[in-house]
């Protein structure tokens, strides 16, 4: 009797293990235009996950899942309207809250035609998971139409269509993929209207062959990503969008609406603390507008940043950010560093090199004082050059002959 009894309790952690390695394990990004980021956001200020910092997205998909868990734990303490967005995103993210797939659906499995028309179930053209990987398969398609009628635009009108493929999955708890290829078309528009759909939608802007093909555009993203078990350190190296900074509206620093761009990334997490650094490629400027745009020649555009974020309680968190924007150089270890100051190694490069590069510094936070209420705010200085602010230092100087009164500004 006892030896049965330890069998099952043996049995019983084992299984436990296997479902809390599958919760927490994967480690897939989820989109950063995914909206479970604004139901987060409002059970932070909710004070339901405090911890939740809006400023650094996307972040893991079993991260997400540890936060619904979480806000389900407390349904008792949101709305109606917000069970409901937990119900559908509960249906989403089930495999990463709970390790399981009761509600999702292979489409052409022996019962998936059967609930091809059930809300309540995520749809997948193939999904296959086990105790080390994990497989998601899908399709996505969108039709849009697109106009405008006033006296600054003028009249345009756009069709827009647009399909693709995307795979995702975890193997062994730690290493993600994800690779997504989309394929679009645009019909009943002239010019005028392919530069009115790039300039109003920057998804479409950041598309150089949107602009250049004339029918067709395509799209991809994709990335590898390790993260240790305990989410202390991560390492992603691919092409997706990413967003740093507080802001409803848009972020300051990464915007809302950049697009996705080729980068390598490393993230350490610890605690109170939250630092990265980011080195990557640009086509052009920060929504990708310059071979269409400009006519000043460059032959590289790449960007280094680094930020560390600080919670120095669930009421108060803080972000440091600096950036360099470096033009005319494929790639330099002069940035490739992720313990700098980068403004710093910007001035070391050579004066020929320094002038072209961008260098920009931000600090931003919020304030959550009660319930339902926060206060963020951003600064960010573009620009910064220590030379010049030391020549405008010695000119009011000499200008001056040592009085009070100055003649030119500082800055």
């Amino acid at each position: 009797m006892r030896q049965r009894f330890y069998s099952y309790f043996f049995v019983t952690i084992v299984h436990c293990s296997l479902l809390i390695a599958n919760c927490y394990g994967q480690v897939e990004l989820v989109d950063a235009k995914n909206p479970v980021y604004n139901f987060l956001k409002r059970m932070q200020l909710m004070k339901i996950i405090p911890d939740y910092n809006s400023s650094v997205i996307p972040i893991s998909r079993g991260e997400v899942g540890k936060y619904l868990i979480t806000i389900k734990d407390n349904s008792g303490k949101i709305t109606n309207t917000d069970k409901k967005l937990l119900n559908d995103y509960e249906i989403e993210f089930e495999y990463d809250m709970y390790g399981k797939t009761i509600n999702q659906n292979n489409v052409f499995s022996k019962t998936g035609m059967k609930n091809i028309f059930n809300w309540n179930k995520q749809k997948h053209i193939y999904f296959y998971t086990d105790s080390v990987k994990t497989f998601f398969g899908d399709v996505f398609g969108s039709l849009s139409q697109r106009g405008s009628d006033g006296d600054s635009i003028g009249i345009n009108s756009i069709l827009l269509g647009e399909y693709g493929i995307k795979v995702r999955g975890t193997l062994y708890n730690s290493v993600a993929y994800y690779l997504a290829l989309s394929n679009g078309r645009f019909a009943n528009a002239d010019d005028n209207d392919i530069v009115f759909a790039a300039d109003t939608y920057p998804y479409l802007k950041g598309n150089t062959n949107f602009v250049y093909d004339k029918e067709n555009f395509n799209y991809y993203s994709g990335y590898l990503r390790y993260q240790t078990k305990t989410n202390w350190l991560a390492l992603t190296f691919g092409k997706t969008p990413l967003n740093n900074g507080f802001g409803y509206i848009d972020k300051l620093f990464l915007s809302n609406n950049t697009v996705p761009f080729s980068f390598g990334n490393i993230v350490i997490d610890y605690k109170a603390v939250n630092y990265s650094f980011t080195y990557g490629s640009l086509n052009g400027d920060s929504t990708g507008v310059y071979p269409v745009y400009s006519t000043r020649p460059l032959s590289a555009k790449n960007i280094a940043t680094h930020n560390l974020n600080l919670t120095f309680s669930d009421a108060f968190k803080l972000g440091l950010w600096e950036a360099i924007i470096i033009s005319n150089q494929p790639f330099s270890f002069t940035y490739f560093n992720p313990i700098t100051f980068l403004t710093s190694a910007d001035l070391s490069a050579g004066k020929e090199q320094t002038e072209e590069n961008n260098s920009l510094i931000g600090i931003d936070m919020e304030i959550v004082p009660f319930k339902n209420f926060s206060f963020q705010s951003s600064l960010l200085i573009d620009d910064l050059t220590f030379g010049t602010l030391g020549s405008m230092i010695r000119l009011m100087r000499t200008n001056t002959g040592g009085s009070s009164e100055h003649y030119g500004p500082i800055l």
